[in-house]
């Protein structure tokens, strides 16, 4: 299914190759092969919150760039994790129109699209609906220039500017979508979530913090990630 886009990335900072290697098992496991791109640390924040807020929005802004002349694009960051029935929802995909421009295979924020409903398949999304993470994404190629176009305008404002500035780079790709007309769809419920592991862009976690927990962390984070698999392989529930 995943293998429908034409390029495919998932973006890792180097240093974390525990995060490669869960995800790399994760592509086995849906049969999907991805080219993983280094991600970018500055050494400093600069305008944005934090370090790793900046070089999230230009390992993302630097893997569009890329891709340009692409038919199209699935971008991942290396704590997806897919849903279990992820491969028997094909036909998923079969119904989406050719006139999109963004697809949101995983969510985390959807205000106005229900998470759940009769049964698997994709949903619209109004401009004004904001999404929070991006951690499984596809953009259409026809889409592309315009979105380089429109996250490097944001870099030259000021955070808070009223037609978008420097902000974290889901934020970046809600406003492009409102400004450049984007036609939106996403997979209801999500194929893919973001597996509990340790943070590179926010604060850590006190116990992150504390080298001799780290395996017992480790462990903690991987039954909570099984954890989570059982409850998405059973029956779904109307919210």
């Amino acid at each position: 299914m995943l293998q429908r886009f034409e390029r495919r990335f998932v973006i890792n900072l180097p240093h974390r190759v525990d995060r490669r290697r869960d995800t790399e098992a994760e592509l086995v496991r849906v049969g999907c092969s991805a080219t993983f791109v280094a991600a970018i640390r500055p050494a400093d924040a600069g305008e944005f919150g934090s370090v790793g807020e900046r070089g999230a929005y230009e390992s993302h802004l630097r893997t569009w760039r890329s891709a340009i002349g692409a038919g199209s694009i699935l971008v991942m960051e290396d704590d997806v994790s897919f849903a279990p029935d992820l491969r028997d929802r094909v036909a998923l995909l079969d119904a989406l129109p050719t006139a999109w421009d963004v697809l949101y295979l995983g969510h985390g924020q959807l205000p106005d699209v229900p998470r759940h409903r009769g049964g698997p398949g994709l949903g619209p999304v109004e401009p004004e609906t904001e999404f929070i993470g991006l951690h499984c994404y596809a953009i259409n190629g026809r889409a592309l220039p315009r979105l380089v176009a429109a996250a490097e305008r944001f870099l030259t404002r000021e955070r808070g500017h009223p037609d978008g500035g420097i902000m974290p780079i889901d934020g970046a790709l809600n406003i492009a979508r409102r400004q450049e007309g984007f036609v939106t769809f996403a997979a209801v419920p999500p194929l893919a979530e973001q597996r509990a592991s340790r943070t590179d862009i926010g604060t850590l976690k006190w116990f992150d913090r504390v080298p001799a927990l780290e395996g017992a962390v480790r462990l903690a984070r991987r039954a909570k990630n099984a954890a989570r698999f059982a409850r998405r392989a059973g029956p779904e529930t109307p919210s």
